[in-house]
């Protein structure tokens, strides 16, 4: 693993802003991804990440961030994993994303502060 981070959202703004606050903060480097399609285009790429975040819910009858996950845990990812949502927790996307093991869920938007603390608290793991 490398100390790169790939970030699945739909919403191209937030996308931007992580990977311009992350890349101007720390020596990492972000991949972003708009579907989990093209989270499995990066391929090796995003599978050599130590974190994931990912978007609960990327749209309308398009596969999720519980989807992206899945593709990651098959593809035997060792990086770790956080979710991210703009949705109630009554959203049904949102309740199963808080029962996989291990993946936190964070409200959006993540604050640039409480996004430096969740790497903080990658580099602690290290």
């Amino acid at each position: 693993m490398n100390g790169d981070l790939v970030v699945l959202d739909d919403d191209d703004d937030l996308l931007d802003a992580v990977a311009e606050l992350v890349e101007a903060t720390t020596a990492r480097k972000v991949w972003k991804a708009r579907s989990v399609a093209e989270l499995m285009t990066l391929g090796s790429r995003a599978l050599a990440c130590e974190l994931a975040i990912l978007d609960v819910n990327l749209g309308a009858n398009a596969p999720s961030g519980l989807d992206a996950l899945f593709w990651l845990n098959e593809c035997n990812f060792k990086g770790r994993a956080c979710f991210l949502t703009g949705h109630a927790a009554s959203h049904q996307l949102v309740q199963d994303a808080h029962i996989s093991p291990n993946v936190p869920v964070f409200s959006k938007p993540i604050s640039g502060d409480d996004l430096l603390a969740l790497l903080e608290q990658h580099d602690d793991r290290n």
